[in-house]
């Protein structure tokens, strides 16, 4: 039973790549929202319109598909404790290394870039001049605009909020953070706390030795964008570098020499391309005096902020930049340097070294996500409705709130829209719907509705642990008794609060037959919806949950199928347990879009439960959920609001091909959301 309890059960496997499925990009120096534009594009929406017969009279709805995506993920925020991921998988880059190796054979070998050869690349110099000229227009605007906008900053935690007054979220992590209950103290923000500062040690040689520990208090640090622009070629009096007009000499895989330029005239001051700006002083700054110009310094704002992160993504594609992994250290070239002074988690086992790896676009200019606030003269954020609320990057939310047009790039983050396909849980984009408080009805039934699920599995667990041992000598694959008793637990749970529709009983195969079962996956209702149908498939379900004590027994007692996310020897495991079940007579039960959708749209599918299928011969049965999605809400578990839930049994298919599989069944499933939405 507590793989009921979770409600994110699938199998994760490498995703089925299809022209309208948005998936992050890995190439270097993107951010997760960049990587999101570039495989969504822009907003396209395609009418497929089905002409009826002439001897047909029904009126046959209009099918929308839209490729756009309403609600993105934020991104994610990584444990102290944890290691960031590379931008591109360990795997990946050693099978491009191999590829690289077997294609070099017979071929001549590429030029060398100018960066690596100590020359500047010509067309980027301009970029350079750009970039610097916008994070300086960045930073005098924001000291403009924090007079007129208001800015909070917890004394205790880094979150800040833009807003007239700072949300009341039980989210701090500070110290006496329980004497507080969770709540932030907030006070006035500074250009600091909007504009996270990353700085960098200063190279006179971009090619040279790396820097040593002892010298890390002798080499001057300053802003890592800055850092980044003089490497690209642009010239301060105060920060001395290098520049060679000849390439380097090789004389081996990590030495060189510097090419002979006494045959060169003696080089001449170069006079800067642009002219460059400077920061105003806090005392000269002036706040705009009017609603226009307010919302004219906004605009300017963003597009200083929309220059410096696309310069910089540029510069980044030739200049390389290392961030470590473990804590927020920048270094711009071509390797970190060798100061100790890593004080992440166990330092002491890397003796304070970094562990240097290339990094993205977030890393050098950290966007600094806040809440966005939908109606600033509104209600106050509420924490029951988390789940709906967006966020952006500190200076879009400060410009939004200053009056500039929501940029279409933060949309998806900042849940601009939201719309009936949330809170009605079903796949079609309808209409704006309002956020609506969570009543108080609904928080009483969520505590009874568990309340009760939890007696009754206490209960049943009993009868589980009393027929186990004749289960395993008597069907040791199947486990009838096991699943009776599940779908007596889901039954009792769910019939006194909900009103479950099932349409389709006919197309369900036999209880003896082996089939594959796939489904929507839109609530952590649906896992008691499915039970009650009364077929014994077996679930997948992450391995932590198998550790809580009652939960954690019922499922092995029911073969629930465990899986390591983000492993892919565990996937193996996972598909080939699947395939002995169903050879042995037992049915499966898959989610191919790997997790719930948060916005009620149908995701793409993954491969998996229908490569089961064809290298099986068992039939797939598609299946689909509609109404769970507003009952309970993804991300709001602990209430329970009123409706009632239909699932449409569809007809089983057969096929030898996963892609055609896959394809039909999600078209079966996507139809059904659409029509019914």
């Amino acid at each position: 039973m507590a793989a009921f309890l979770c409600g994110q059960t699938a199998v994760f496997l490498p995703p089925k790549f299809e022209p309208f499925v948005v998936s992050n990009n890995t190439r270097l120096g993107l951010s997760s929202i960049d990587s999101l534009q570039l495989s969504s594009g822009k907003l396209k929406v395609q009418l497929e319109s089905r002409v009826p017969s002439k001897k047909s009279h029904q009126p046959y709805p209009l099918v929308v598909r839209c490729e756009h995506p309403q609600n993105a993920d934020f991104p994610r925020r990584y444990s102290k404790r944890e290691k960031k991921p590379f931008p591109i998988p360990i795997i990946e880059l050693r099978r491009a290394a191999r590829a690289r190796a077997k294609n070099r054979n017979n071929q001549p070998r590429k030029p060398i870039l100018p960066p690596k050869r100590g020359l500047l690349v010509k067309h980027l110099i301009p970029a350079a001049f750009d970039v610097f000229n916008a994070r300086i227009e960045l930073i005098n605007n924001l000291k403009k605009l924090l007079k007129v906008v208001p800015v909070h900053a917890c004394k205790w935690c880094p979150e800040i909020h833009v807003g007239p007054v700072g949300h009341a979220f039980k989210s701090c992590k500070g110290p006496s953070t329980s004497f507080r209950k969770g709540l932030h103290e907030w006070t006035n923000a500074h250009l600091e706390d909007v504009l996270l500062p990353v700085e960098a040690y200063h190279l006179f040689d971009r090619l040279g030795k790396r820097i040593r520990h002892d010298q890390r208090f002798s080499i001057p640090r300053i802003p890592a964008v800055t850092e980044l622009c003089i490497q690209a070629g642009l010239d301060f009096p105060e920060f001395p570098t290098k520049r060679r007009r000849k390439p380097i000499i090789r004389i081996g895989k990590k030495e060189f020499i510097d090419a002979d330029e006494s045959d060169l005239p003696d080089p001449v001051p170069s006079v800067p391309l642009k002219p460059i700006l400077t920061e105003i002083p806090d005392s000269e700054i002036i706040a705009p005096s009017s609603e226009e110009e307010t919302i004219l310094l906004a605009e300017e704002t963003l597009e200083a902020w929309r220059k410096m992160r696309g310069g910089a993504k540029r510069l980044m594609m030739m200049y390389p930049v290392r961030v470590c992994g473990y804590c927020p250290e920048v270094h711009v070239g071509h390797s970190g340097h060798k100061a100790q002074n890593c004080g992440a988690f166990k330092h002491q086992q890397r003796n304070g070294q970094h562990g240097w790896q290339t990094a993205v676009l977030d890393d050098l200019i950290p966007p600094r996500y806040v809440w966005h606030v939908p109606d600033v003269d509104g209600p106050p954020l509420q924490w029951e409705l988390k789940s709906f609320y967006g966020q952006a990057p500190a200076v879009v939310e400060l410009c939004v709130q200053a009056g500039a047009a929501v940029p279409e790039k933060y949309k998806p983050t900042m849940r601009y829209v939201v719309v009936r396909s949330e809170l009605a849980g079903t796949g079609s984009p309808a209409s704006a719907y309002p956020l609506s408080e969570v009543k108080f009805g609904s928080k009483v039934r969520g505590m009874c509705f568990y309340a009760i699920t939890s007696v009754v599995a206490i209960f049943l667990i009993v009868l589980m642990l009393v027929g186990h041992p004749l289960v395993l000598l008597l069907d040791r694959h199947r486990r009838k008794f096991h699943h009776f008793i599940a779908k007596l637990w889901a039954i009792l749970t769910v019939s006194p609060f909900l009103k479950v529709e099932i349409e389709g009983l006919e197309n369900l195969p036999p209880p003896d037959t082996p089939a594959v079962y796939v489904s929507n996956h839109q609530s952590f209702l649906d896992i008691y919806i499915l039970l009650t149908l009364g077929r014994n498939f077996k679930f997948i379900s992450k391995t932590g949950i198998f550790l809580f004590p009652v939960i954690g027994w019922a499922m092995s007692m029911l073969s629930i199928i465990p899986l390591k996310r983000m492993d892919s020897r565990s996937q193996l495991e996972c598909l080939k347990k699947c395939m002995d079940l169903i050879k042995n007579g037992a049915s499966v039960f898959f989610f191919p879009e790997g997790t719930r959708s948060k916005d009620g749209t149908l995701g793409a599918f993954k491969k998996g439960a229908f490569t089961v299928a064809s290298k099986t011969g068992a039939p797939v049965v598609p299946m689909t959920l509609m109404g769970t999605g507003k009952i309970m809400p993804y991300g709001m578990e602990g209430i329970l609001n009123t409706g009632s839930i239909k699932v449409v049994i569809h007809k089983p298919i057969q096929g030898s091909d996963p892609t055609v599989l896959c394809s039909e069944a999600r078209k079966t499933i996507a139809d059904t959301l659409n029509l019914e939405g």
